[in-house]
């Protein structure tokens, strides 16, 4: 393939990520983003790998689960009080802080209200990997499909 060909073949490929949308991709991240946000409760660990500071009181239900509102919406697709806005080429996720007005200052605490941060919404660097296979699938998904589309 000449050098032209190529840089041809690369700008083909561009526009088909950007016109072909990663929508089944996408989908597939954010469901391993809030199966890894169900581990963060389960564990208590934050974004560093730190255990959450432990209840002030002892009370009958775990650290940041009393009503299960803000775990559903931090754990579960389309759940009161979460929160998802996709575009072709991302996937924001989160909790409604108008709808559980808590879920901020749990994730990251608040000094008036002597409130430590227990950080549940945080992908740590040891669990990225999980996000990434489907992502890389579809990107080589559109490349194979722009290969062959070159070669025909």
């Amino acid at each position: 393939m000449s050098p032209e060909s190529f840089a041809a073949f690369a700008r083909s490929l561009v526009n088909d990520l950007g016109s072909d949308p990663l929508d089944d991709e996408i989908d597939e991240a954010g469901a391993r983003v809030r199966d890894v946000v169900r581990e963060n409760f389960e564990e208590e660990i934050d974004g560093d790998g730190n255990v959450w500071e432990p209840r002030k009181r002892d009370y009958l239900h775990d650290p940041l689960r009393e009503t299960f509102a803000m775990f559903g919406a931090a754990t579960v697709r389309g759940a009161p009080g979460s929160v998802e806005v996709k575009s072709r080429s991302e996937l924001i996720l989160g909790v409604s802080a108008d709808e559980i007005e808590y879920a901020h200052d749990q994730n990251f605490g608040n000094p008036d209200k002597n409130l430590p941060a227990r950080e549940y919404m945080h992908v740590r660097d040891d669990k990225v990997d999980r996000l990434e296979e489907p992502l890389a699938g579809g990107v080589r998904r559109v490349v194979d499909d722009g290969v062959r589309r070159n070669q025909a």
